[in-house]
C-alpha cells in the first residue's frame, strides 16, 4: 500500500534528445521534414519507414522522445514515450523547448527551408504541437487525434494539414477522426483526410500518401 508523501516538487533537469537526419537524394531539396513517432518508437524505425520522401527531394529529422525504456516482452529493446498524463505539463514544456532546438539544428545544418511536421500515433499530437511555435508549411498527422491544447486556436496563418488514418485504426477512430475535422472546419484551418487500408501502423502506403499530398501541395 502506498503512503501519502509529505510534499511533492517537481524539479527540472537537463536531457538529450536523439536526432537521426537523412539527407535528401536530389541536388535542390524541396524542404525538411520532421518526423515524430508513435509510442514505444523509435527513431530508427520512423526514419527507415520515411526514407522514400528524401528520394521525393525533402531532407529527413527524426527525433527520439527523451522518455526511453525497455519494451515490455521483449529482450532489452528499447522504445521511447513522448509523455503520460503524469506531469503532463512539465513534459509539454520540456517537449516545446526540445522542438525548438529541433528546428535549430535543422536550420543549421540545411538553411531556412519549408518545414513540414509529421506525426504518427502518440506522435502527431507532437506535429499539432508544433504548430503552435514553429514556422511550418504543412502538418500532416497519422492515426493521432489533436491533443487538448491545439483545439480552441489555430496560428495566425495555418499551415496546410492532411489527417491519415487507418479504415480499421481501432485506437484513432473514424468518429475522433471527424470530430478533429470538425475543429479544425471551425477554426478555418484548411484539411484533407486520407482513408487508407489497414489498422493502427504506418506502412508504405502511408510514406506513399504523404509523398503524393506534399507533391501536390507545391
Amino acid at each position: 500500500m502506498s503512503v501519502a508523501p509529505d510534499d511533492e516538487t517537481w524539479l527540472s533537469a537537463a536531457a538529450s534528445g536523439r536526432v537521426l537526419v537523412t539527407e535528401a537524394s536530389q541536388p535542390q531539396a524541396r524542404g525538411i521534414v520532421i518526423l515524430f513517432h508513435g509510442y514505444a518508437g523509435r527513431a530508427d524505425d520512423m526514419l527507415a519507414d520515411a526514407r522514400p520522401l528524401a528520394a521525393a527531394g525533402w531532407h529527413l529529422c527524426c527525433p527520439e522522445a527523451l522518455h526511453r525504456f525497455y519494451r515490455k516482452g521483449t529482450r532489452n529493446e528499447i522504445g521511447a514515450s513522448w509523455m503520460t498524463k503524469h506531469g503532463r505539463e512539465h513534459d509539454l514544456a520540456a517537449n516545446h523547448a526540445y522542438r525548438a532546438r529541433i528546428l535549430a539544428h535543422c536550420h543549421q545544418r540545411w538553411g531556412e527551408l519549408p518545414v513540414v511536421a509529421v506525426g504518427f500515433s502518440q506522435g502527431a499530437a507532437q506535429a499539432w504541437y508544433a504548430t503552435t511555435h514553429l514556422p511550418l508549411s504543412a502538418i500532416i498527422a497519422c492515426g493521432g487525434q489533436i491533443p487538448p491544447e491545439c483545439r480552441t486556436a489555430a496560428p495566425s496563418t495555418p499551415p496546410p494539414a492532411l489527417i491519415l488514418r487507418g479504415e480499421r485504426d481501432r485506437f484513432y477512430t473514424a468518429e475522433q477522426r471527424d470530430a478533429d475535422c470538425a475543429r479544425l472546419a471551425a477554426l478555418n484551418w484548411p484539411a484533407e483526410t486520407r482513408d487508407l487500408p489497414g489498422g493502427h501502423a504506418w506502412r508504405a502506403h502511408t510514406t506513399a500518401a504523404i509523398s503524393d499530398w506534399l507533391a501536390a501541395l507545391s
